[in-house]
C-alpha cells in the first residue's frame, strides 16, 4: 500500500493530541505479533510480542476510561532469550495452554501469536523526563482463563 504523504501532510498541526494512556489494571488481550531483537545496554536477546488491548478485565470507576480508545492501542511485551530468564516464556506459553514439552523456544514463541491474555497494565514515568506525561507498561501477561 502506497503512502499518501500529500494527505498526511495536509493534516491541521492542532489535532494532533498525545493518547491517553490505559489506566492501571487488567486487561484482555489478544497476541498480534512478534519480533526479535537485542537490548540497547546490554545487546540481551529478546522476543518483543504486539499486544493489542480490547477490554477491561476488570471494573473501573465510572468515567476512568472515558476517551480511551482501545481500536487505536497497541502495547508490547518483551522476553529475554538468556538461560536465567527463558523461564518465563515458558511459564507465559503454559499459562496459554501451549505443549512446551520437547519443543524449541521458536516453535512455542509462534504458537503465541493469536492467543488471548490478560494484561496487567501499569502507568510508568519516563525515567530521562520525569515531567512528561506517563507511558503504558506491561508489568505481566498470562493466558485468559
Amino acid at each position: 500500500m502506497a503512502v499518501d504523504f500529500r494527505e498526511l501532510l495536509s493534516q491541521p498541526m492542532d489535532s494532533a493530541k498525545r493518547p491517553i494512556p490505559l489506566p492501571a489494571g487488567s486487561y484482555f488481550g489478544i497476541i498480534k505479533g512478534r519480533e526479535f531483537g537485542v537490548s540497547k545496554n546490554k545487546e540481551t536477546p529478546y522476543v518483543r510480542f504486539t499486544l493489542k488491548p480490547t477490554e477491561p478485565a476488570e471494573t473501573f470507576d465510572e468515567g476512568v476510561l472515558e476517551g480511551v480508545d482501545f481500536a487505536s492501542k497497541t502495547l508490547t511485551k518483551d522476553y529475554y532469550l538468556t538461560p536465567s530468564a527463558r523461564y518465563r516464556l515458558k511459564e507465559l506459553a503454559e499459562s496459554l495452554n501451549i505443549a512446551t514439552q520437547g519443543r524449541s523456544d521458536g516453535e512455542v514463541i509462534d504458537d503465541c501469536l493469536n492467543q488471548e491474555v490478560v494484561l496487567d497494565v501499569t502507568q510508568q514515568l519516563n525515567p530521562t523526563d520525569p515531567t512528561a506525561p506517563p507511558y503504558n507498561n506491561v508489568a505481566g501477561m498470562k493466558g485468559k482463563d
